[in-house]
């Protein structure tokens, strides 16, 4: 399915003229492959640390923070966390768990809330910044 076509010679002649959004597309592209390859990283480290990275990215990203707590949308299901973490529902139950346990989320169903984003982040290695993705 093609949504939007350029012709390539019309897009090198324009952008030939137009060098700023070369250096934009350029920058898309670089931006769209440095995050790629972070989340395929991230992916590789046990499911209890690619769980707290998914959480904080997803808090940073579309949770609405309220005092210093974080909400995620109710869209964001284990089901949801699973299937971005690459793992069977029942073990992100678990994580899940023991996470409420240590008072980093308020219940490990939707919605979540992260009450300690401190401590979410103590969960991975810290050479791991998510600030950096911004």
């Amino acid at each position: 399915m093609v949504v939007y076509e350029i012709n390539r010679d019309f897009l090198i002649d324009h952008l030939y003229v137009q060098p700023k959004f070369f250096h934009f597309l350029a920058e898309l592209g670089l931006a769209s492959l440095s995050f790629s390859t972070f989340m395929t990283a991230i992916n590789k480290l046990p499911a209890n640390e690619t769980l707290a990275i998914h959480l904080q990215i997803l808090a940073t990203y579309i949770g609405e923070k309220h005092g210093t707590a974080y909400h995620l949308p109710s869209a964001i299901s284990q089901s949801v966390l699973a299937s971005l973490c690459n793992c069977a529902q029942s073990s992100i139950s678990g994580h899940l768990h023991f996470l409420v346990k240590e008072g980093i989320l308020e219940s490990s169903s939707k919605p979540f809330i992260i009450k300690d984003m401190d401590a979410l982040a103590s969960c991975y290695d810290s050479s791991i910044s998510i600030s950096s993705m911004h």
